[in-house]
Parts: structure tokens; sequence; C-alpha cells
């Protein structure tokens, strides 16, 4: 036992500028893809952009999702991955070693409160760096920022993110945001990634616990498989996405493209409801080999005038323009656009999601082939449903007043935030009393303005 060592844990402060150099590393060996790899990259380059000044390592981490990983796959392999990780913090104030040193010191002197407000003033987040050569981004929590491209005609939203705490050197820190990682092709693969990012939104409002990458994969492949094997992980299905979401507690919604009109309804509505669709997509160009990539947010822009004349209302969700996505490939809230294209195989006019980097250099441009939202199984309500519902309600309503132009707008929420906003609407005594106190309230919401 006295052979036994215990592990040494280093905390130690690097230049933002020069953090990504030393800590991806090139591993030993032939690397299959250039390097450092497209994901530390991305980060780089959007955590420039938000105004990173300092990076914290922590060179010892006990990750719980990179640990149930290990524990189903790496620990059985021939090589002997470690189980623990790396776990970088990110800030917005520039300072070195000495500095944080002098921090702890005053926070031990009485100076504790200040110096936590100091560091929550300026945290940015942190990133996982797993043991594995090829795919080192682990688990990854930034704020979601807007792309530098935004105009100032256009709103972003991102009712998907929730606050995860962190706790540094005994300081409790908090950033919100929805946690990304790059597939490993171990134990997932871009839906399994897109999948896990998507459940999180949803499990902490529902009080699941959030599945691991594995534990998604294992669910996932737990009936017999047409082909192939579980681990290692190419790829799931449509159908297997929806088993997993099923064990996670969920209830899958599959939505096959329709048009662009349609898609762009059932994206923007889902994503201001703080649900994340699962976009599965083909490469525009031709190819067999689809993507999965996780909806977070969604950039609106002025909703245009009807251009049906039987319509006298508009819809809010016409005004979207584009969405960001979690795509294991690049990084996190990368934007991308969608638009009309015409399938050369078929001739149809099918949903364009053209994916850019955060410094607007364009990645490439994918048809999308299906949406798939993970949704609490008490949400019995489809959003064709709740339209339809609201469309003979927002034509009543334009037809009575044709100015301003009705406009509807469909989405759930939950009914304490709805029941928290009914102080806002101007009620009378009695309608407040009556909204507040007389009603049961079901997770629907739907907005006509």
């Amino acid at each position: 036992m006295s052979d036994l060592q215990y592990p040494s844990p280093e905390i130690h402060v690097l230049s933002a500028q020069t953090a990504f150099r030393t800590l991806y590393v090139h591993p030993p060996g032939i690397a299959p893809q250039h390097w450092p790899p497209p994901q530390a990259e991305y980060l780089r380059v959007y955590l420039i952009g938000i105004g990173c000044q300092t990076v914290i390592v922590e060179d010892h981490y006990i990750d719980h999702v990179f640990m149930h990983d290990d524990a189903v796959y790496y620990v059985r392999s021939l090589r002997s991955y470690p189980n623990f990780t790396k776990r970088l913090h990110f800030f917005k104030q520039s300072f070195d070693d000495a500095s944080w040193r002098a921090m702890i010191d005053r926070a031990g002197r009485g100076e504790y409160s200040d110096v936590q407000e100091y560091l929550q003033a300026g945290y940015l987040g942190f990133s996982v760096i797993r043991p594995l050569p090829d795919s080192p981004i682990g688990r990854t929590v930034l704020p979601a920022v807007s792309s530098q491209r935004a105009s100032t005609d256009t709103a972003s939203c991102f009712a998907t993110t929730r606050s995860h705490n962190v706790h540094l050197a005994g300081f409790a820190l908090r950033v919100d945001g929805v946690p990304f990682q790059s597939q490993d092709q171990g134990v997932s693969a871009c839906a399994t990634t897109a999948l896990w990012s998507a459940l999180d939104c949803v499990a902490a409002t529902e009080g699941l616990a959030v599945s691991s990458p594995a534990s998604i994969t294992e669910s996932a492949t737990r009936y017999p498989l047409q082909e192939g094997r579980p681990f290692p992980n190419e790829g799931l299905t449509i159908r297997q996405i929806c088993e997993a979401t099923r064990v996670a507690g969920f209830s899958p919604l599959v939505i096959h493209s329709q048009s662009v009109a349609d898609d762009t309804l059932q994206i923007s509505s889902y994503a201001h409801s703080g649900f994340a669709p699962v976009l599965a997509i083909v490469p525009a160009g031709g190819g067999s080999t689809g993507h999965a990539v996780c909806c977070v947010g969604v950039r609106n822009g002025p909703t245009p005038p009807q251009t049906n004349p039987t319509y006298k209302f508009r819809e809010a969700s016409s005004g979207l323009r584009g969405v960001y996505i979690h795509d294991d490939r690049l990084g996190p809230y990368a934007f991308a656009s969608l638009a009309p294209l015409t399938d050369k195989k078929t001739g149809k006019v099918r949903t364009c999601v053209s994916i850019e980097w955060p410094d607007a250099h364009p990645d490439e441009s994918w048809l999308l082939y299906a949406i798939v939202v993970p949704v609490p199984q008490k949400l019995r309500l489809t959003l064709f449903r709740l339209r339809r519902t609201g469309l003979n309600i927002a034509q009543a309503i334009g037809e009575a007043f044709a100015e301003p132009q009705t406009t509807l707008d469909c989405r759930f929420e939950l009914s304490r935030t709805y029941a928290k906003r009914i102080y806002t609407f101007g009620l009378s005594s009695e309608g407040l009393y009556r909204a507040a106190c007389s009603i049961v309230l079901s997770r629907t919401y739907l907005k006509i303005v």
C-alpha cells in the first residue's frame, strides 16, 4: 500500500494568448487529423471574441461525465487511460500566478467575499481536457454570445441555457450555458453528443439526472442492432435517438422536414420554449454520411408582412433568421442560417442549413432531414395542435382589428413562470385574482399580440 500515490493536483495561471498553444499538445505517434483539433481552435476564437484574458488550469479534476465514459469503455482498453482530466477556467480579467496567490492570501485574511465577487464578475465558464489523444475537448460550458455578424435589427434568444455551479479552490462560481463536448468515436458520435446537450436543457427543469454520452449510447443500442456494435460508436439512427430519449425519461417528438416555413415554425417555437431540437442534416452536395447538431438558440429579425391574403395575421416564426448550434465538429454556439435550396436530386425546395465559424468563416451547407425534440412526458399537446387552435383565434382578432396587424406566437412555458407574468398584464382586481388563484394552468402558452 505504501507504493500507492495520491494525486498531487496543481492549480496554475496562464495567459489566454499562450494557453491553447501549451495545453493542447500534439499526441505521441501518428495523429489521424491535423493538430490542434478544430474544436480547440474554435474555442480559442470564441473565447478571444468574448474577452477572455486569463486561464486557470486545474491539473487534476474528476469529471463525472468522463468518469462514466471511462468506466464503460476506456478502462477496458489496452492503453492505460487515466480516469482524471484537466479543467480550464476562463476569466475576463488579466492576472498571473502571483496575483492568484495574492487573492488566495486575501481570502484567508477576511476578504473571501471580495475575492469571490471579483472572480465571479469576470468568469466566462470552463472546459475539460480529456486524456483522449484525438478528442481532448470534454464537457465545456460557456456563456451564449450572439455572433458578431448579428445586425442591429435582429435579436438572439437562448432560452435553453441553465445555470451551472462550479467550484474552484473553494470559490463558488456560476456560468449560464448549454454543455458541449466533441465526439470521440469511442462512446459517442455526433448524434450522441447532440442529444446529450439537448437533454441537459430540460433535465434540470424536470428534476431528472443528466445522462452521460456513454449511457445515451447504451440506451440507444440496448435492443438488437441491424448491423455493427454499440462501442466503438459510429453514429445513431433517429430510431435510436428516440429510444435513448425515452430511457432518459423524456418523450421524443420526430418532425420530418417539410418546407422552410414549417421547419422554421417548429425550430423557433420549441427553441423559444426552452427545448433544444436535435437537427438531423445531410450534405447539400450529396453523400450518404449524415450529421446531427443541437439547436441551442435562435436569431430573430423583424416579422415580415403576411403574404397569404386569406390570413389576417402574421406569424412570429417567419422572422427567424438562423439558429445557434452545438456542432461537435466545430464548437459551441456556432451560427447557422436557414434558407430555401433546391435539392438537385429531387428538384424539391428544402431547408438549407449553412453553418459558419464565430469569425464568420463559412463551414459548409447541409439539408435539414428531420427534427427530434426531447420534451417532458407530461407535455402531451404538440405544437401542431397548439398552432391549429391559435390560427382560429388570431384570424378572428385580425379580422376585427386591421391595424396593427396581429402576430401569432406559439410556444410552451412553465405554469409557474406564466403565473408570475400575470401581474404584468394590467388586469382588473377581479381579473387578476381569478387568473392567479382560480385557474389551473397547463404548460401551453399561446401568445397573440
